[in-house]
């Protein structure tokens, strides 16, 4: 396998970001482009699951339509600093700078979990303290995001701003190591992408 065979990126800008409503992963999809790089159009993204966490939103029972975050963050979350750099398209560790700024200097678009159906990333929300964050205080209040997102915490080892976080995600994106090849690849064979 090349060290630039697949790079994921997980879809529009609706998934990402640009909508200010959550849109469901299943409206998400991946393919695999000439370039190599994951593009979103044809695989499902709540189907692109690493390192087996598969463990939905807290409370998925009672879910009333507001996302909500996962228990703990994906193995492959940007946000955790054992992930292998350079897993994911270089725009996607681009838009986690963008949440650093002052509460409102920063998007209002809520960033998703990369592999959830409609879950917020847990990364995301446990890197600093959610309640600082403009698009969690604007989705609770539209409704579109549970209150729960504002007191989100996690025991998982994670980089403390998204501009840590993107220099490491895109510090071996041209030549990923082994770690990195191996988490594309279980992300990708989930769905049996053939290349």
């Amino acid at each position: 396998m090349t060290a630039n065979r697949h790079r994921l990126r997980p879809g529009t800008s609706k998934f990402n970001g640009s909508d200010p409503k959550p849109q469901s992963a299943a409206e998400t999809t991946l393919e695999v482009g000439e370039d190599g790089r994951v593009d979103p159009d044809v695989i499902p993204l709540s189907e692109l699951v690493a390192g087996g966490d598969t463990e939905p939103a807290a409370d998925a029972g009672e879910h009333d339509g507001r996302a909500r975050p996962r228990k703990t963050p994906c193995a492959s979350c940007p946000y955790r600093t054992g992930v292998a750099s350079g897993i994911w398209h270089p725009e996607e560790y681009e838009k986690l700078v963008r949440y650093d700024g002052e509460t409102f200097e920063q998007p209002v678009q809520t960033f998703m979990c990369h592999q959830g159906e409609g879950d917020v990333c847990s990364g995301w929300l446990g890197h600093a303290d959610p309640s600082e964050l403009l698009a969690v205080r604007i989705g609770i209040m539209r409704g579109d995001l549970h209150p729960e997102c504002a007191d989100y915490t996690t025991d998982v080892p994670l980089f403390s701003s998204g501009a840590e976080a993107a220099d490491h995600g895109l510090r071996d994106l041209q030549e990923p190591g082994e770690k990195a090849i191996s988490t594309i690849d279980k992300l990708v064979r989930l769905r049996n992408l053939e290349t």
